[in-house]
């Protein structure tokens, strides 16, 4: 059985890169140009920041999903440690810096939960 949960970044990748080559299509034609599609394709730069921003938070998230594949025996043992290779190119990445912004994130919300009087001791 595949994963799926791996195939939203590449979907989302696809989808930047479709809007901006779609939009390089329709400038060729002429400005006035199908004027619905451009809208769309403006929405989708609109968002491009969040878009990219999931990407990062599925990316940082399928790392302890592929761990806990391993005791479900949907992934093998290898995979954990080719994700954190790649996991930990796009985090030393200096063209993309939203795997490191994801991850400074997460750690400052999981500090300030253990920091929480209502968080169990043996959680701290």
């Amino acid at each position: 059985a595949p994963i799926t949960l791996v195939l939203i970044p590449v979907f989302l990748f696809a989808l930047l890169h479709f809007a901006s080559y779609t939009l390089t299509l329709l400038d060729t034609l002429g400005q006035n140009s199908w004027w619905g599609a451009r809208m769309l394709i403006s929405l989708v730069e609109l968002q491009s920041r969040n878009i990219l921003r999931l990407v990062a938070f599925h990316e940082v998230f399928l790392l302890p999903f592929t761990v806990m594949m391993i005791f479900a025996g949907k992934t093998n043992l290898v995979t954990p440690f080719l994700y954190y290779r790649f996991l930990s190119l796009r985090y030393t990445s200096r063209r993309n810096p939203y795997c490191r912004t994801i991850c400074h994130e997460l750690r400052l919300s999981l500090e300030a939960l253990a920091y929480n009087p209502k968080c169990p001791q043996f959680a701290k």
